[in-house]
Order: structure tokens, then C-alpha cells, then sequence
């Protein structure tokens, strides 16, 4: 699958999620300050997609694509730490959703996740949980 084809199958998934969660959310594929900028006035909550990398074996024709995904909901400054843990257990919750929904692809079938939490980014001040994994994809080498 290529780069266009993975971000494509990460977006469907992310707003099937959403759709969902009450049909209110926003996905965001782009670098940190887009993230920030993009969500500052979005719906809640937010899914964002960090641009992908890869590394290519061209020996064993695959591609190795690593994927930091965050899964987002507004906090506020004055948030205790109760507060904040009942964001990120909401956001835990539908980061497993979608996790499970992207291990029915044959390509995100295998998948050891690293999770961790994140609190007040952004102007928004979000907080939720970045779930990082890497996948293997064959490569087209001609």
C-alpha cells in the first residue's frame, strides 16, 4: 500500500469512529503547529495523524512505516488530575476502538501499539493519548 493509500485508510477509520462517538470529532492529518492551528476551534474530540515516514529494505522489497496518532479532547487549565484522567480514559477508549477497527486490514493486522499520555497541547489545551506503531508494507521497486 502507498503512502496515499495508508493516510486514506487511517482517515476512513478515524471518522468511523467518530461518526460513532456521536457523530461530532475531527481528523487531522498534518505536522504539530497544523495540528494545533486546526484544532483549536474543532469539534471535540480530535483525531490527529502525524505525517508518515518510512524505510525502505529494498533487498526484502518492504517498506517499514512508522505512525504516531493522537486521540484528543478539550481540557481546560483549571483541570484537576481526576479531570484529566477521565479525559484520557475516554480517549483510551476510542483509541482501542479504532485500533481493533484498523486490525481488521490484513495490513494492520499485527500491531504492537505504544501508548502515551499527553496533556494541555496546543493553545486548545488538548489531552488524550498518542498511540505510536509501526507497519510493514511490500514496495513496488519497478
Amino acid at each position: 500500500m502507498n503512502y496515499a493509500g495508508i493516510v486514506s485508510l487511517i482517515r476512513q477509520t478515524a471518522e468511523a469512529i467518530l461518526s460513532e462517538n456521536g457523530g461530532t470529532g475531527l481528523f487531522h492529518y498534518g505536522q504539530t503547529p497544523q495540528h494545533a492551528q486546526e484544532g483549536y476551534n474543532g469539534p471535540m474530540p480530535q483525531i490527529h495523524l502525524d505525517p508518515l515516514q518510512d524505510s525502505v529494505d529494498f533487498g526484502r522489497g518492504n517498506t517499514r512505516v512508522p505512525i504516531t496518532i493522537g486521540f484528543l479532547d478539550q481540557d481546560t487549565g483549571e483541570s484537576n488530575a481526576s479531570q484529566q484522567a477521565a479525559i484520557i480514559d475516554r480517549m483510551v477508549s476510542i483509541s482501542d476502538r479504532f485500533m481493533v477497527a484498523l486490525s481488521e486490514e490484513d495490513l494492520f493486522d499485527d500491531i504492537l501499539a505504544t501508548r502515551k499520555p499527553i496533556y494541555g497541547y496546543g493553545q486548545a489545551r488538548l489531552t488524550g493519548m498518542t498511540v505510536s506503531f509501526t507497519i510493514s508494507t511490500p514496495v513496488a521497486l519497478c
